[in-house]
């Protein structure tokens, strides 16, 4: 069941990069910043996992391939992200080292059918 969740959200990360390029030239957005904690999509979207009791399991379903992702501080909202750098490659190895912590991700936000995801240029630990 896990490689089957895998294969969907990173086949989801494909085609949002995708999408998120062929859109980019019709209509550029804004480059915003989310602060949040990461966390690994599949434990907090079917359990609410997150923080420092969860972090070693994290890092275990990110090396599975998972795809890590931000919990926005203010609204609570989970943004996946994507790599500017390299849109063929997922963005756990900008986020893997902030596991459980608070980061500000600066990028361009994409959204479709309800998912959000923001295209990181840069990942720091929050202030």
């Amino acid at each position: 069941m896990k490689i089957i969740i895998a294969v969907f959200v990173l086949f989801s990360f494909v085609l949002a990069n995708r999408s998120y390029s062929q859109e980019s030239a019709k209509k550029p957005s804004a480059q915003v910043s989310v602060t949040g904690e990461v966390i690994d999509s599949r434990c907090y979207i079917s359990s609410g996992a997150k923080g420092e009791d969860h972090k070693q399991c994290a890092i275990d379903c990110a090396n599975g391939g998972i795809p890590l992702a931000i919990v926005e501080d203010a609204t609570g909202t989970v943004y996946f992200v994507g790599n500017a750098n390299d849109q063929m490659k997922g963005a756990n190895e900008l986020l893997i080292d902030y596991v459980a912590e608070k980061v500000t991700v600066k990028g361009k936000v994409v959204e479709r059918g309800g998912a959000k995801m923001i295209v990181a240029k840069s990942v720091e630990k929050a202030k």
